[in-house]
């Protein structure tokens, strides 16, 4: 075997290991999410759904007051000053705008463009860091298609739960 196929081997072997260490390292981080998804805190954050951003999703929703949270991967935010986890976490929420609407029509439909928060997010240990963007009131309770469009292309997985 000559240099040249020594080090070809070499780079394919050191390419094969990383692929293993990033596949067990997505294993992982989706374990974490679904942990995360299950616990009651989320359950809660979300009693009533999620739509991802874009996206759009069919919810029943009961009538009354709902929190409306913006939602991000755990890799999301950048920290800006500091070092390791002692720096502060920047996040917001994007330019999005939501639409429910009773599935068949009629005269209830909401539209909204959230607020942008940047202060003080919240963290849900393995799921996400998350920001309340927005309540509102739905009418009467019943099924909605609720329509999220906006958005911001290096998010992480983002989406808008109801709770």
């Amino acid at each position: 075997m000559g240099l040249r196929d020594f080090l070809l081997k070499r780079a394919a072997d050191a390419i094969e290991e990383q692929a293993e260490r990033d596949s067990e390292y997505e294993d992982r981080l989706a374990r974490e999410r679904q942990k995360a998804r299950e616990s009651s805190q989320y359950r809660k954050m979300a009693r009533y759904g999620e739509v991802s951003v874009p996206g759009s999703a069919r919810l029943e929703l009961p009538s009354g007051k709902l929190k409306l949270r913006y939602v991000e991967s755990i890799r999301a935010g950048e920290r800006t000053s500091g070092s390791g986890s002692s720096g502060a976490l920047r996040f917001s929420a994007p330019d999005i705008r939501i639409r429910i609407a009773p599935v068949g029509g009629g005269d209830d439909a909401i539209e909204m463009t959230p607020r942008r928060t940047f202060l003080r997010p919240d963290h849900l240990p393995g799921e996400g860091t998350f920001v309340t963007v927005r309540s509102t009131r739905v009418s009467s309770s019943g099924n909605y298609e609720v329509t999220v469009e906006g958005g911001r292309e290096d998010a992480i997985e983002p989406r808008v739960v109801f709770g």
